[in-house]
């Protein structure tokens, strides 16, 4: 019995000499990581897809695209709303139009950037922050894209899953990785929010017993779910979540 509590001290030590061993080797791979949060980066690379011909925002043709990439009008009417606008699919084109558009991508940016763009919002519902007759318009509104928010809100949530953990040589090699993935993911996610057979008008109030607010910041909109920011404030269904980033030699 003596000997096996004699044994047992030196296995407890070689054990703690063990994890400190392993805790010194993840120290020092650590410390050539950064962590960083990633809802915020996919927030900018959709905005940074959102088209804007001519400088400007035009919600009439956005909402022809969106149409278009749903299902909902053929190639031929597509073509016809670009033409009332003055514009053709080299205005929606990679590379200065030399590449065809990915309709679905700008689609599914213009749809998420408006939800959470301040300017963007106001641009596309043709309202203005200061004007005091339009502060109702602008709450209304935003109660009213609560099925869309919704939609985005669980829409960013795949995308930053699916780098959860991952580590990347820069930043510039993650945003390369979300932009393969916003064109692989935005066709499916388009259809779910242009197909959704819930009415914008019925949240005008069963958004907010639904238990979801908006709240607009810094030319940014939060919406939260009760005390959650479920889409805001670099979290996105009350989760931040990450990345690693190698820190430059």
């Amino acid at each position: 019995m003596m000997r096996k509590c004699a044994i047992l001290p030196a296995v407890i030590a070689l054990a703690a000499l063990a994890g400190c061993k392993e805790a010194n080797k993840d120290d020092t791979r650590q410390q050539g990581m950064i962590t960083v949060s990633s809802v915020p980066l996919l927030q900018q690379a959709l905005v940074n897809e959102v088209p804007a011909p001519g400088g400007q925002l035009n919600e009439a043709v956005m909402s022809s695209i969106c149409q278009y990439v749903a299902g909902q009008i053929d190639k031929a009417h597509l073509d016809a709303s670009l033409a009332e606008q003055s514009l053709n699919a080299s205005a929606f084109g990679t590379n200065d139009g030399k590449q065809p558009p990915d309709y679905a991508l700008k689609c599914a940016a213009y749809v998420s950037a408006k939800i959470f763009k301040t300017d963007i919002f106001l641009a596309s519902e043709h309202l203005q922050a200061n004007d005091e007759q339009a502060v109702e318009q602008i709450a209304q509104r935003l109660q009213q894209l609560t099925p869309s928010a919704v939609h985005v809100a669980q829409y960013l949530a795949q995308l930053a899953t699916s780098s959860e953990g991952m580590t990347f040589a820069t930043v510039a090699d993650y945003q390369t990785f979300i932009h393969q993935q916003l064109s692989e993911t935005a066709p499916a996610f388009v259809k779910s929010v242009m197909n959704d057979p819930a009415q914008p008008e019925s949240y005008r109030d069963r958004g907010v017993n639904a238990g979801y607010r908006f709240r607009i910041s810094n030319n940014t909109i939060v919406m939260s779910l009760y005390d959650a920011d479920w889409l805001g404030n670099g979290k996105v269904m009350g989760t931040e979540y990450k990345v690693s980033i190698q820190r430059k030699k």
